[in-house]
């Protein structure tokens, strides 16, 4: 595993020499992951040829510590010490350095340079979004078993629903059921929408109870490793009308024109 994530700063620090830089500061936590292993919050990945740097607080220190691969992990003083410090100790023969301007405030970044002045700083983005478009064995493996676990906790879901449940208890179901099938969480929050309220692409789950002849709309997904599945299934509980069966009808005729 370690293996994996030193290709990966391998191949992201080419990168990086590439762009006409010394360093890029990850933001982005799917990107620190993807490179590090790291998986919680709270994170900032110095990347650079001497040596990559993970600066964390206290909170996450010893996790930190745990998942890391490839980098060398400072604890914060966040009360002592600016997160702009904290990066300029480590970027000290370095000075044309990028950052990932996508995934870092404004009002954040302007304190954040005022300790890195010295340097000459570039946003640039999508750099590791470009290695991560292109997945590994062990990538997609992580990814049909997510799929797996989500068809798996659907089908189990399905037979709890009868009429009268509403939509937040069977949302709260198959979230219930992903996670025992060994998800690591959701890829989202999950949509149950029964009725007219199927009708809405990103509805919330409510109190809106199921009715014989109700459509019944799903979206949702489980996750491992980070990698996420997304599926979406439209089901007509009891006996579809002869009117649902034309919208079933005219939605599967769309879709063979469109793929």
């Amino acid at each position: 595993m370690n293996a994996m994530y030193l290709e990966r700063q391998a191949q992201a620090l080419t990168k990086i020499h590439s762009a006409g830089l010394e360093a890029q500061l990850i933001l982005g936590y799917e990107n620190i992951r993807y490179l590090t292993g790291y998986s919680g919050n709270a994170a900032y990945l110095i990347l650079k040829p001497s040596g990559n740097v993970l600066i964390t607080d206290y909170r996450y220190f010893e996790r930190a510590k745990t998942e890391t691969h490839g980098a060398e992990i400072y604890e914060r003083d966040r009360e002592a010490q600016t997160l702009g410090a904290a990066i300029a100790m480590f970027l000290v023969d370095e000075t044309k350095v990028g950052f990932e301007s996508a995934f870092i405030s404004v009002a954040i970044w302007h304190d954040v340079a005022k300790d890195l002045s010295h340097l000459t700083l570039t946003a640039k983005n999508g750099l590791i979004e470009s290695l991560r478009a292109v997945k590994s064995s062990w990538e997609l493996a992580s990814m049909r078993k997510a799929a797996a676990i989500a068809d798996e906790a659907l089908a189990e879901t399905l037979k709890h629903m009868d009429t009268g449940c509403t939509e937040h208890e069977i949302a709260t179901e198959l979230d219930y059921r992903m996670k025992r099938l060994g998800s690591d969480g959701v890829s989202f929050e999950t949509i149950m929408l029964f009725g007219a309220r199927s009708a809405l692409p990103h509805g919330k789950p409510g109190s809106t109870t199921l009715n014989e002849g109700d459509f019944v709309l799903i979206d949702f997904g489980a996750v491992i490793n980070g990698y996420r599945s997304d599926m979406t299934r439209s089901y007509v509980f009891g006996e579809p009308s002869e009117k649902q069966k034309h919208i079933f009808s005219a939605v599967e005729e769309a879709q063979q024109v469109l793929f």
